[in-house]
This record gives structure tokens, C-alpha cells and sequence, in this order.
């Protein structure tokens, strides 16, 4: 396989407005952490058998660590989709199609992006809300839907992939 052709691009408006979602998710999550700090428990549920009741226990600042998953594959993301002449195209990818196969690769990150950033905030305020109220840490038809928004953006941007001349 020949070397893809490196081409400057620049952050569309959709992906500047999915990472300013993506920062203002962050910021909110630390700040109902924030305001939930003082209700945790010394000892929280940090694990949880298949029933969803909790077989394991741990720090209040595990918290922190469940905020920090989704921040860390943003980051990852985003400094990846800096290379979009990097990423696995078909064969078929030329100098003349280059921006357009990297402007719908670099989107589709985008939009994988704010959709993981999405889920993981809101995993990390149910597991708050499990470590505070009680209540249930997953609901698995939340996690169903998850997944088809996810596969459904994948498909839909493969499909635009493979209009683009």
C-alpha cells in the first residue's frame, strides 16, 4: 500500500461544536461531582454482579477515575483525528478525493467522539447516583440504544464514504 497524501484541514463547525458539548459535559459532570462529594459514602459500590447488585467496594475517589475514562478516549480522539493520512481508506483513495475521504473520516471521529464523551458522563452520574441514592447503575435498554446510535452513525458515514468519487 502507497503512502496516503498528507492534506492541511481544518476543524469544520459540527466539530468544533461537538468538542465545546464535549468540555461542557466535562465541566458538569465535575461539578455534580462536586456537589455530590460531600453525600458519597466513605465506601462505594465499585463493582457489580450481573443482577446489577454490588460485589465490590472501593474510595469515594473512584469517582474520579470513572470521570476520567471518557476525558482520557476524547483526548485520544481528538489527537488522533489529526492524522487522518494515517487511517485505513480504500483503495480507491486519491489525490483528487483525499479531503473529502478525510473530511467524513475525521467527522465520523468526531461524532464517535462526542457519542462516547455522551454515554460515559452519563455512566458516571448513574454511577454517582448509585454510590449516593441507591438507585441502578445501568439500564441495559439505555445501553441497547447506545450502541445502535453508535452503529448507526458508523453506518451512515461509511455509506457517505463510499459515495465520495
Amino acid at each position: 500500500m502507497g503512502k496516503n497524501p498528507q492534506i492541511e484541514r481544518h476543524k469544520t463547525r459540527t466539530e468544533r461544536i461537538h468538542d465545546l458539548i464535549c468540555v461542557l459535559l466535562f465541566m458538569a459532570i465535575l461539578l455534580y461531582l462536586g456537589i455530590q462529594w460531600s453525600a458519597l459514602p466513605s465506601e462505594i459500590p465499585i463493582h457489580f454482579d450481573e443482577t446489577g447488585k454490588a460485589d465490590g467496594w472501593g474510595g469515594k475517589g473512584f469517582t474520579l477515575f470513572i470521570i476520567m475514562i471518557p476525558l482520557v478516549i476524547y483526548i485520544v480522539m481528538t489527537v488522533m483525528a489529526k492524522y487522518p493520512h494515517h487511517f485505513n481508506y480504500p483503495a480507491r483513495l486519491s489525490h483528487e478525493n483525499a479531503a473529502a475521504m478525510y473530511q467524513n473520516a475525521q467527522l465520523l471521529i468526531s461524532w464517535l467522539k462526542l457519542e462516547i464523551t455522551l454515554f460515559f458522563i452519563w455512566f458516571s452520574k448513574r454511577f454517582i447516583d448509585a454510590a449516593v441514592y441507591g438507585t441502578p447503575l445501568v439500564v441495559w435498554e439505555e445501553v441497547v440504544l447506545f450502541v445502535g446510535i453508535l452503529l448507526l452513525t458508523i453506518g451512515i458515514l461509511l455509506y457517505r464514504r463510499n459515495k465520495i468519487k
